[in-house]
Parts: C-alpha cells; structure tokens; sequence
C-alpha cells in the first residue's frame, strides 16, 4: 500500500513542477486594437429586409440596442436577388483622411 501511496505523491509533485516549468499563457490582445472609433448616424445605416413584409416585422431599434429577424422561409430583400433569407445592416462610413 505504500507504493500505490507514493506513487500519488509523484504524481502531484509531477503535476506541480510541470504547471511551473509551463510558460505563461500571453496576455490577450484588445480586441479593438487597430480599430478607430467613428461616430455614427442613422444616414450611416442601411436596413435590407425581406421585400415582401414591413420592415417592423423584422427590425426594431430602441435608442440603443438594433435587433433583427430572420426567418427560414423569408425572401430576399428584392424580389430578383438570388440571395438566401436575411434582415442586415449595412453600414456606411466613409473614412476621414487627416491631411
């Protein structure tokens, strides 16, 4: 019974001197690094919705959070696009060059 019980033991000091040699996981990049913030304005948004419903049924926005659905069986946001069913926001920026 004494080997099972040493055996335990080198099993943790294995464990433990293992997780000490390992290097330190890196720190996480931001996830905004390389980002530029931009103030954006309704005209900067563009809502496609399926064309054959009110756009209410599928958008609704309450000052600050935009919410949107889609359905399986919804059209396209015109009647000749080839797309697959989909309510999105395209949205608009133009950049600002410092000069």
């Amino acid at each position: 019974m004494a080997s099972s019980s040493s055996c335990a033991w080198c099993l943790v000091v294995l464990a433990v001197a293992m997780a000490a040699a390992a290097p330190s996981s890196p720190a996480a990049a931001d996830p905004t690094d390389g980002f530029t913030a931009v103030r954006l304005g309704e005209r900067n948004f563009q809502l496609q919705w399926p064309y054959d419903v009110k756009n209410s049924s599928r958008y609704s926005f309450d000052g600050t959070v935009r919410r949107l659905w889609v359905f399986s069986d919804d059209k396209p946001h015109t009647p000749r696009s080839k797309t697959k069913p989909r309510t999105e926001i395209r949205m608009t920026v133009r950049a600002h060059v410092a000069s």
